[in-house]
């Protein structure tokens, strides 16, 4: 229920544009205005593991990535990253990934360093030297995607407080009962948007490297 709403909620701010009052949806501010990690990584690669309980190699996505700190105060980082494949998929990373996919991706790179999904949350200290190298991981998805689109949360400070063209029902769970209110505002949060092509033939996806044709700020 709760991811259903949250589903809702995204779409009816996707539709601000097209609202009666004309308003546009909001976009990033041009100058800085909050604390941001910086962010490095590498491009979104396929590998194949033979994960517990499988006799087959299975097809995974990883996208390894740094954060460092250079805001001038130690900030405290908690990713959340999802990807929307072009065949209207979405799928948030790490979800369905044995640990044996990330020790594969260790050993792949020879990074000792290279910090697990659930690692990376945490407090980012300041400095090059205090950065963090970690890893998001996603299941394979329908091969006649073409594209897939990575939203990185968790990077910014900055927000900003909409109002929704239309109210969206919203179940509490209170005490004395459930209770049914009407959300009528949503929170955006800065967030870094990826997407890659996968200029590939569904047979030979897991041989080739995605292509990334564009990373840009988003309010979402």
């Amino acid at each position: 229920m709760r991811r259903t709403v949250a589903i809702m909620a995204m779409a009816a701010v996707a539709g601000l544009c097209l609202g009666e009052a004309g308003a546009a949806a909001p976009r990033p501010s041009f100058f800085q205005k909050s604390w941001q990690l910086d962010f490095l990584f590498h491009p979104l690669t396929p590998v194949r593991v033979q994960v517990p309980g499988s006799q087959e190699l299975q097809t995974f996505w990883y996208l390894r990535y740094e954060v460092a700190n250079h805001s001038g105060k130690d900030q405290t980082f908690q990713p959340e990253m999802v990807m929307y494949t072009e065949r209207g998929k979405v799928i948030p990373a790490n979800w369905q990934a044995p640990h044996t996919v990330f020790l594969a991706i260790k050993q792949i790179h020879n990074d000792p360093l290279l910090r697990t999904p659930g690692a990376m949350t945490g407090k980012v200290l300041q400095g090059d030297d205090n950065a963090k190298r970690g890893v998001a991981i996603w299941p394979d998805f329908d091969a006649r995607s073409g594209y897939a689109d990575i939203f990185i949360g968790g990077l910014s400070g900055e927000v900003a407080e909409v109002t929704l063209p239309k109210p969206i029902p919203k179940k509490l769970t209170l005490p004395e009962g459930e209770k049914t209110i009407l959300k009528t505002k949503a929170v955006l949060f800065k967030t870094l948007h990826l997407r890659f092509k996968i200029a590939a033939e569904p047979g030979s996806r897991h041989l080739v490297t995605p292509v990334l044709v564009m990373s840009e700020w988003v309010m979402r």
